[in-house]
């Protein structure tokens, strides 16, 4: 079972916990952090519901991707809700320029206090342009292989 953060160190966990399952770029390991039902609001992309449907929203794009890495900047834990600002770092696969975007992000994690989806995320809220990972990706279909 997740945690269900009651405090700041624990807050800190499921982060830590969060991060490793995405930077994982690994859309099989959603379900560790994720509840089946899930809603992600990306940036002014529609929202995504469900399991099936985050693996099928983030699968195109963390196979296009050679790095993923957040850092977090601060957060606060708030009943079931971890308000987090970070930088995440990209590389996109074959980008003949190999540049590293890094890109201020802000997000908003509600968490399951209890059942059996307990300490996995219900909805995140995720405020970010990712106009610059977008621009890095289109360069790397043009250039490469």
């Amino acid at each position: 079972m997740a945690i269900v953060p009651a405090n700041a160190d624990e807050a800190r966990q499921w982060l830590r916990k969060f991060h490793e399952v995405s930077d994982s770029l690994d859309p099989a390991r959603l379900p560790e952090v994720y509840a089946e039902d899930s809603i992600l609001q990306y940036a002014n992309v529609p929202p995504v519901q469900g399991l099936n449907n985050l693996k099928g929203f983030f699968g195109p794009i963390f196979e296009k991707l050679e790095l993923m890495h957040h850092v977090v900047s601060y957060f606060d834990l708030v009943g079931d809700k971890i308000y987090q600002a970070c930088t995440i770092t990209y590389r996109a696969k074959n980008d003949p320029e190999k540049e590293e975007i890094v890109v201020p992000a802000f997000g908003v994690f509600h968490i399951l206090p209890s059942g059996d989806d307990a300490g996995k995320m219900k909805k995140a809220e995720v405020y970010i342009d990712p106009s610059p990972l977008m621009a890095a990706l289109a360069r790397a279909e043009s250039d490469g292989p």
